[in-house]
């Protein structure tokens, strides 16, 4: 098994921890499936928006719908890369802060809190039916169980074939979390 530090690496996944405060937070890495992905919408929404001043012999309509179509796919691209290279859990003495999707949400913890880690196969089909062209993932989420209800506070993933490093570190940062939450 890997250190967990290149586990973390691979996963696009930062830890920083001192006595007051465990930080752990989302990564921006290329090795990233997902955020490579984003990327590709990204440029391809950036071409068709340039790609509309160099058409020739195209109507005022056609050139205003490739820039809408563009900045269409480049708001989703952005968007989704934003999401999946923001998300952190920072926690300070009895204080959870999380964002997850965009939102920032803090909690006041107790002794009977803590964290839980669920692991689950993510199948993504791809355009054509051919054997051995559909991709695998390992998606592994923290969710934070308390009185008040079980939000996920992280996730994050790496390749079906990477599945054991995937659950070993899921399963580590429930572990520090946990950990923190007995000293409260």
């Amino acid at each position: 098994m890997e250190s967990i530090d290149k586990i973390a690496k691979k996963c696009g996944v930062h830890i920083k921890s001192n006595e007051d405060r465990l930080l752990i937070q989302s990564r921006f890495t290329l090795r990233n499936k997902s955020v490579s992905g984003f990327l590709i919408l990204v440029i391809l929404g950036v071409s068709l928006m340039i790609s509309c001043f160099f058409v020739n012999g195209a109507g005022i309509g056609a050139k205003i719908y490739l820039m809408i179509l563009g900045l269409l796919i480049f708001a989703i691209g952005a968007v989704s890369v934003v999401i999946q290279t923001t998300n952190f859990i920072e926690l300070k003495g009895n204080t959870l802060t999380y964002r997850y999707v965009l939102r920032t949400t803090r909690i006041v913890l107790s002794k009977e809190d803590n964290v839980k880690m669920e692991s689950k196969m993510k199948h993504v089909k791809r355009l054509r039916n051919q054997y051995g062209q559909d991709s695998y993932f390992r998606v592994v989420t923290i969710v934070l169980n308390t009185r008040e209800g079980r939000p996920d506070i992280f996730d994050f993933q790496l390749d079906e074939d990477h599945a054991r490093e995937a659950k070993y570190f899921g399963k580590e940062i429930e572990r520090i979390i946990n950990q923190r939450i007995n000293l409260i």
